[in-house]
């Protein structure tokens, strides 16, 4: 294995990880959002999906 390969999927273990804890971050903080107030016109709802899209998106980045 040569250095770049090895340096590439160090940093996609890395990535990964960042992305797992971002999507924990997101997960906890609708669960924080939805105890601090009532949701009621779905404006969690596109904040989530708004995060989602993101880390899709960012997922998808070289």
């Amino acid at each position: 294995m040569n250095i770049q390969s090895a340096a590439a999927e160090t940093s996609n273990v890395e990535w990964g990880s960042k992305m797992s804890e971002l999507d924990s971050r997101i997960r906890d903080g609708k669960i924080f959002l939805a105890r601090r107030h009532r949701d009621t016109k779905g404006e969690l709802k596109r904040v989530v999906q708004a995060s989602r899209l993101c880390i899709t998106f960012l997922r998808q980045l070289p």
